[in-house]
């Protein structure tokens, strides 16, 4: 699996559980302390986001790190 194949899983894995989270971009953003098109980026796949990101995204979530790589 290539690194854009990666970004795109983990990416389709966030939105998926900010969804069932209840949270819209623009509101996981907020918590976070980010701008909403970048959370919509990483949701894509277009940007690999600094690990401080994905652990700060993690805890609004309240997910474990592997949630985020599942199959």
């Amino acid at each position: 699996m290539n690194e854009k194949d990666i970004l795109l899983k983990i990416g389709r894995n966030i939105c998926a559980e900010r969804n069932r989270a209840g949270y819209s971009q623009e509101g996981l953003a907020e918590q976070i302390g980010m701008n909403e098109k970048h959370i919509g980026r990483i949701e894509r796949g277009l940007t690999n986001p600094k690990i401080t990101t994905i652990i700060a995204i993690m805890d609004a979530l309240n997910l474990p790190f592997d949630a985020l790589y599942k199959k």
